[in-house]
């Protein structure tokens, strides 16, 4: 009897490794998400990698290749990095520090909203604008998405130049994280 229940038990275990290798494998497709932007399809069996865009898939050539590099990238998705970005405080969202100093203003408020501009492969400039008494202001921000890096159009000479931009949001009242040196720095290079 010792023996029969053996068998029993061998049978049993080589039973369920058989059928766990079979659950595990029958998952042929996996769905990988890059940082909530970008959704890759890929096929576990044969490496093949498809790139997720809305209800499109474009199949990656090489799968082997860098991911990264086969990022759609669109103006939506510029935007969507800035707004979500930490760029005008460490503690807050792009949008909220903007938000919260739109709340803050007083006269006649009309928001434009937020644009993006594509200037090569990998570069976006991204702006939120609107006026304050028919004065146009705003926010730039010049986003790599090769680099995965935004900068701050504002505090950076080089760029206000390059980009041709003279206007700059700075009510009176500031709300947020902004430290004096950097508004003063603002002031000088207006």
């Amino acid at each position: 009897m010792d023996r029969q229940k053996l068998v029993v038990w061998i049978f049993g275990f080589i039973t369920l490794i058989v059928c766990s290798f079979f659950y595990f494998r029958s998952n042929r497709f996996v769905l990988q998400n890059e940082k909530g932007e970008i959704s890759y399809k890929i096929d576990q069996w044969t490496g093949e990698t498809w790139v997720l865009s809305g209800d499109q898939q474009t199949k990656v050539k090489d799968p082997d290749s860098n991911i990264e590099e086969n990022k759609i990238v669109d103006k939506s998705t510029a935007i969507t990095r800035v707004e979500n970005a930490n760029i005008l405080s460490p503690y807050y969202t792009n949008e909220h520090v903007i938000n919260s100093r739109l709340e803050d203003l007083s006269g006649s408020l009309n928001i434009i909203g937020w644009d993006a501009q594509k200037i090569d492969q990998q570069t976006f400039l991204v702006t939120y604008k609107y006026k304050l008494n028919d004065k146009l202001r705003g926010y730039h921000f010049e986003v790599n998405t090769k680099a995965d890096i935004i900068r701050n159009v504002h505090s950076d000479t080089t760029l206000k130049k390059k980009y041709n931009i003279d206007f700059f949001d700075l009510p009176d009242k500031v709300k947020g994280d902004l430290t004096e040196k950097f508004l003063k720095e603002i002031r000088k290079s207006k």
